[in-house]
């Protein structure tokens, strides 16, 4: 007599690997789809952030900062921001951040401006714009000028449709 052993056969084996490969196939897009919201809603926290630092320091002081870029690291701002330099990190959907204060008939804005590396795309720009504004790129709170997407968080009566 021989023994019988309790044991899987191989049609057993390949079903349930195919079963997983199925569930795997549906569930991996929603996860990558996932990542990118998180980092458009990443980017809308932290442009609304700096806002808010930026509209603290004129409350203090009267009037928005002058107009600083990226490489004089707006100095002025650094006592507003507690542990987060927003002027020296990439953003979460690429790009820095870039200050641009009152100049002419420019509101006060927040950019996000490419450089040659981790660069955002125009979808990436839309998905903001729907996210925290009206979903026209050219008008709105939030704009795509000359390659950099503009937040115009101050003074925005008068700038709200450029169209």
């Amino acid at each position: 007599m021989y023994k019988k052993y309790a044991a899987f056969s191989l049609l057993e084996v390949l079903v349930v690997v195919v079963v997983i490969g199925i569930l795997a196939a549906m569930v991996i897009p929603k996860l990558a789809n996932a990542k990118g919201k998180t980092s458009i809603a990443s980017a809308a926290e932290d442009l609304e952030g700096i806002a808010q630092v930026l509209s603290h320091y004129q409350a203090v002081h009267g009037t928005f900062p002058p107009n600083a870029s990226r490489a004089k690291d707006a100095v002025m701002l650094k006592p507003y921001f507690k542990d987060f330099t927003p002027f020296q990190t990439r953003t979460p959907i690429g790009g820095v951040y870039d200050y641009i204060g009152l100049t002419g008939s420019n509101p006060v804005s927040i950019a996000i401006v490419n450089e040659l590396q981790n660069e955002f795309s125009r979808a990436q720009a839309q998905e903001l714009d729907d996210y925290m504004d009206d979903g026209k790129l050219s008008g709105g709170r939030i704009k795509l000028v000359n390659g950099q997407l503009q937040y115009r968080f101050a003074d925005t009566t008068s700038v709200v449709e450029d169209d």
